[in-house]
């Protein structure tokens, strides 16, 4: 197979694939997968050209293809001066050319084929020999700063002059003065992730592919396509860390607009900011895009028509005149091997085999990763209770992603007094995958059921319902029981702070400024010594016949008992033993104080 035959036929199956890859999944959230497509097709487009298709490959695609792109014939216009001399066949008027040692002579007797050659490798050399000094380069200066070294070989380099963060390798370079410690945090995310899935060396392999393909727009665009899914890998690791999404977006616009980027380097201010925007706010895809990525299958398939090496095919279009050199010169196609026919008799003596095995129930592997998640076999078992902690979460979390998967809280609220949960929302993905969420939500103060999923590679389950492990099964029964328990304990305080919101927000408006003094008053604060003084000063005690005492000092505030108003007479007339709390609210002016009585119930 000659160069330029060959590196056509490398150029065209890039754009076919890199066209798909375009219009099919390039939009789609699988970035994992995705950039691994990106090198099955730079894989494909260099090595389908030397596979022969003859037994396996699309017969009639490849009729139709070759009558509709006849130019293999191209590499019958390069046979070698040795395979012409050596042929049989007379060919008049060849002769050799005659040597000569001056180079210019030798030059003289160029044709347009190593014209193109010297064109095509001085364009391909200097690109390459530009991203050798390039790397070089970099590297040199980044050994030369001083850096801090983390857990996971990471080397930090903090440079004033750098006016954008970037990556390297294993090189992570940022200015600490230019940036807020948010924006920091966002930035060594942003780049740590480069440098961990070693997202450099897809970058230097698409320079390399564009170099030798300059020629080609298609391997530019390529270049810039591995660039884009490698920034769309970085910022999910970002928001996948926490960090707030509109504050991480306005700090890459902001440093879009005033960075410049070190070239062969990941840069957190990447030019394709709106692309990445729209990526960050996209839902993630569903099962549904497999349709696409089977449609990128196809592509590559008619791909391998197109350009398999079809030796009868080349031969048919040589000229005339060489067509005897062309077949003597290509390798014949191989015959198919016909198997020898066996003939088997009609009659064959059976052996009667007495089986000594008995079968045996297997039994599933389980594994208790924590009284929270399980394994079993290759399924990760889970559940969220109203009772689990960030600690389990994080078990869960730990256990998924060395499943390749990953776990995300979406949403974690707690009741008032941080007794169990009242809402949860989780998702988990599959890396290069799809992906499935969901939670459990009641009512204010009121603990979640609980959910329980289930994570194996390609498949993903929440509910229920779900055939769990006894073992978890028991445990989100017996931490919702306890939930139930803790709720009845602080059943009176969840009362009072319902009370008081209804009545600030009946009386004094959705937003008050109330700007006072605020005291809870129970029994035993009363009773106390370092009490006393106060309660004298506020008129608040209990009288000798075990009712309230609310003083004079009130008498011009609003009174209410639970969250009904009632009157200064009548909550004097209340037995403190019925009482369970009394909030008093106080102002510089008498006529905005008020007090609320919240009764046992």
């Amino acid at each position: 197979m000659y160069l330029f035959p060959y590196l056509l036929k490398v150029s065209v199956t890039l754009a076919l694939l890199t066209v798909g890859y375009r219009w099919l999944v390039r939009r789609e959230t699988f970035s994992g997968l995705n950039r691994s497509l990106l090198w099955i097709n730079v894989l494909a487009a260099w090595l389908l050209p030397w596979v022969p298709l003859a037994h396996w490959g699309p017969a009639q695609v490849q009729q139709q293809v070759q009558r509709v792109a006849p130019w293999p014939v191209l590499e019958s216009t390069l046979i070698s001066e040795k395979t012409l001399a050596t042929s049989q066949v007379p060919l008049p008027h060849y002769q050799p050319a005659p040597a000569s040692t001056s180079v210019l002579a030798w030059v003289g007797t160029w044709g347009w084929s190593e014209w193109l050659l010297a064109l095509y490798l001085l364009g391909a050399g200097t690109l390459l020999l530009r991203l050798l000094m390039g790397t070089l380069g970099l590297a040199r200066r980044l050994r030369q700063l001083p850096f801090e070294r983390t857990t996971d070989g990471l080397r930090l380099v903090a440079d004033p002059r750098t006016a954008a963060p970037y990556s390297f390798f294993r090189w992570v370079v940022y200015n600490p003065e230019a940036h807020s410690r948010q924006e920091l945090a966002e930035i060594l995310t942003h780049e740590a992730e480069h440098a961990r899935q070693w997202h450099s060396l897809d970058l230097l392999l698409a320079e390399v592919l564009r170099a030798l393909l300059w020629f080609n727009p298609v391997a530019w665009w390529h270049q810039r396509l591995v660039e884009e899914n490698l920034e769309y890998l970085a910022d999910r690791a970002v928001l996948g860390q926490g960090f707030e999404k509109k504050h991480y977006q306005h700090h890459l616009l902001k440093m879009a607009l005033q960075a410049q980027e070190v070239p062969f380097t990941h840069s957190f201010a990447q030019t394709t900011l709106k692309k990445r925007i729209r990526m960050m706010n996209r839902r993630p895809s569903s099962w549904r895009a497999a349709g696409r990525y089977a449609l990128l299958l196809g592509v590559l398939y008619g791909s391998s028509a197109l350009v398999a090496p079809y030796r009868a095919r080349i031969v048919q279009f040589a000229p005339p005149v060489v067509r005897p050199i062309v077949e003597a010169a290509l390798p014949a196609a191989e015959p198919e091997k016909k198997t020898d026919e066996v003939s088997v008799p009609e009659k064959v003596p059976q052996l009667k085999v007495e089986s000594t095995f008995t079968p045996t129930k297997l039994e599933a592997q389980e594994e208790v990763i924590s009284p929270y998640c399980v394994m079993r076999n290759d399924t990760i078992f889970w559940i969220i209770t109203p009772l689990i902690s960030m600690d389990e979460l994080m078990t869960i979390r730990e256990t998924i992603r060395k499943n390749n998967g990953d776990f995300f809280i979406d949403e974690l609220k707690y009741d008032s007094q941080r007794a169990f949960l009242e809402s949860m929302r989780f998702s988990v993905i599959e890396n290069g995958g799809g992906g499935a969420s969901s939670g459990s939500k009641a009512e204010a103060n009121e603990p979640i059921e609980g959910t329980a999923a289930l994570y194996s590679t390609g498949v993903r389950a929440v509910g229920r319902n779900l055939s769990l492990p006894s073992q978890l099964r028991e445990k989100m029964k017996s931490d919702y029981e306890e939930a139930l328990k803790r709720k009845e304990t602080n059943r009176m305080k969840y009362l009072v702070e319902r009370i008081k919101a209804e009545v600030i927000k009946n009386n004094f408006g959705e937003k008050p400024s109330m700007g006072g003094s605020n005291f809870t008053i129970t029994e035993e604060w009363i009773k106390e010594q370092k009490a006393k003084g106060f309660s004298e000063r506020l008129g608040m005690g209990i009288k000798e016949d075990g009712t309230l005492r609310i003083g004079e000092r009130l008498r011009n505030a609003l009174f209410f008992k639970n969250d009904q108003p009632s009157t200064f007479e009548a909550i004097n007339k209340i037995p403190y033993a019925d009482a369970y709390e009394v909030m008093i609210y106080t102002k510089y002016n008498p006529e905005q104080d008020f007090v609320i009585v919240f009764m046992k119930e």
